[in-house]
């Protein structure tokens, strides 16, 4: 009995702490309330919009059939009438001329040095590919060259690059070496001698490189059939 009292004790004693309402203070807050409400919907009828500006990034045209244009590579600038230095080497530029400089480990350099230009015709040019058939089994069964065709074609030297006589080479050899074994400080003398005698074999050589060119042409044509040298022209 005392337990139940107890809650029952509590229950009035909240009612009194609570009580009910004055009239008054009920009235004022339905009055602040319809007012509040109504002022919001008064300022959301009657304020002017704000514009926002945002900041798009232009798109990337874009090719026919939806895809993006990809950022081609710029090409390399030209050069000429200088020397450079590459990953196993060194190339040297003159008027039409290029000579490559490359060496394997601590052996001499292997200088190599030929026209940028075209010399011959592209479809005589073409058939000189015979002779790198020889060295690729699957080209050499595109061509149909028989046993007898392939050796032969192995004992046709190929022309590469310019036709040098010894005494041209050596004299490109001591001007490249000494540009080479100069420090790199002190080249620039070597290099405008290097790029001298380079100039001097453009022009005396390029009718030898010319008639040695056409040499390899005949020699290859003697070879090969009719259907064989159509085969390289069309590089079917």
């Amino acid at each position: 009995m005392s337990d139940t009292n107890y809650q029952h004790g509590d229950n009035a004693n909240a009612r009194r702490n609570t009580g009910d309402l004055p009239t008054w203070l009920v009235a004022l807050v339905v009055l602040l309330s319809v007012g509040g409400g109504g002022a919001l919907v008064w300022w959301y009828f009657t304020a002017p919009p704000k514009v926002v500006t945002v900041a798009l990034s232009e798109p990337a045209p874009r090719r026919p059939g939806g895809q993006q244009n990809r950022q081609q590579p710029q090409p390399r600038p030209e050069w000429n009438n200088d020397v450079r230095q590459t990953n196993n080497g060194f190339m040297a530029r003159t008027g039409t001329l290029q000579m490559a400089a490359r060496r394997r480990d601590n052996n001499p350099y292997s200088l190599v040095v030929f026209y940028r230009s075209q010399l011959m015709p592209a479809d005589q040019l073409s058939v000189l590919r015979a002779t790198a058939a020889v060295g690729r089994e699957e080209q050499a069964k595109r061509l149909k060259l028989t046993p007898e065709q392939i050796e032969s074609l192995r004992k046709v030297r190929p022309q590469r690059g310019m036709a040098m006589s010894p005494e041209d080479e050596a004299a490109l050899r001591a001007a490249f070496e000494a540009f080479e074994k100069a420090p790199p400080e002190q080249r620039e003398e070597p290099k405008a001698k290097l790029l001298e005698v380079l100039s001097n074999l453009e022009q005396k050589n390029l009718e030898p490189t010319k008639t040695a060119l056409a040499a390899n042409v005949e020699s290859v044509r003697a070879i090969l059939t009719p259907e064989q040298i159509q085969l390289l022209r069309r590089g079917d």
